[in-house]
């Protein structure tokens, strides 16, 4: 419906698939903008860098600290202070987790938080020394 202005107001999903896609398309442009935005002033954060990954890895032999599953195909690195909370890309932060557990871990971070710093600064102490991030 549109008001005296020209301005559409109540804006709801009719059910016709035309209207799905209009929608739809709007909302890629609207995240992708403001994706954009966020890289430009510097803000979008992508994720460790990879030799910071790679000497993690190496750290905890690509092995998840839950269920040992192994292989880097198989895990992914965890910040264990989230970097939204502050969090480093340095090694006493992070540890090797598979996709189950670090879903299981993002469920209820405050129950593993402890454990996990525990687990990554004693694997940071056996290994100062050897490399630098």
């Amino acid at each position: 419906m549109r008001d005296e202005y020209g301005v559409y107001r109540n804006k709801t999903f009719c059910g016709d698939s035309r209207c799905k896609e209009i929608i739809d398309s709007r909302k890629f442009d609207r995240n992708r903008r403001k994706k954009e935005s966020k890289k430009a002033k510097g803000v979008l954060h992508r994720g460790v860098r990879s030799r910071v990954r790679n000497r993690i890895l190496r750290r905890d032999n690509a092995e998840c600290v839950f269920c040992g599953l192994r292989g880097p195909g198989n895990v992914q690195i965890h910040h264990i202070v989230p970097v939204s909370e502050g969090g480093k890309d340095i090694g006493e932060n992070l540890i090797t987790i598979c996709s189950d557990d670090h879903n299981m871990v993002h469920l209820d971070m405050d129950r593993y938080e402890k454990f996990l710093l525990e687990i990554a600064i004693r694997r940071e102490n056996e290994h100062s020394g050897r490399e630098k991030l």
